[in-house]
């Protein structure tokens, strides 16, 4: 016999919510690119040379697929805004990271990309784990670029009107476990 409490509320509803999530009728296939702004060209104006010395605070994104793409730290202001993506062109192509500080980015390895909604740590994990998906596709030779990106469909849970459900995707993504240590 099962007896009501919070933690069996709470489980019922992820397990709602994840039979939801994995019924992919309701999804619909989205050009992620028309829900961002003209992506940046990572550009920062922090050349390369010494960043693994230079000590500082603020991180240094290049296409690096290890720790969130950060291959150090500068002692610069920081020339890109938090809330964002960043996706490597070059080395580790594809690569996508939710940005949530602040940073300066190397100046041809990747594309930053703005979104036209507003972005939190629950939409953005979410939206990196599905850009990694099609990481199979892309490679030195044949890189992901702004015009690939143009091209590139997201399968995205969906409202009836056909507009992504961003709140559909926070709430099941902070109902996983261990989110609260996001």
């Amino acid at each position: 016999m099962m007896f009501f409490n919070a933690a069996n509320a709470k489980h019922a509803k992820f397990r709602e919510t994840h039979e939801n999530l994995l019924n992919v009728s309701f999804y619909q296939k989205v050009c992620f690119y028309s829900r961002i702004q003209q992506p940046d060209r990572s550009g920062s104006g922090v050349a390369r040379v010494g960043i693994a010395t230079a000590g500082g605070n603020v991180p240094y994104v290049s296409s690096s697929q290890m720790n969130n793409g950060i291959s150090g730290f500068v002692d610069e202001e920081p020339s890109h805004a938090a809330n964002t993506l960043t996706v490597a062109r070059n080395g580790s192509v594809a690569s996508t990271f939710y940005q949530p500080i602040d940073y300066c980015a190397s100046p041809d390895d990747g594309r930053i990309l703005h979104p036209k909604f507003n972005m939190n740590q629950y939409l953005g994990l979410f939206l990196a784990v599905l850009i990694e998906k099609e990481k199979y596709r892309y490679d030195y030779g044949r890189k992901f670029g702004t015009k690939r990106m143009k091209e590139t469909l997201l399968k995205l849970p969906a409202k009836p009107d056909g507009n992504p459900d961003w709140q559909f995707i926070e709430n099941y993504i902070k109902g996983l476990p261990y989110s609260g240590n996001l």
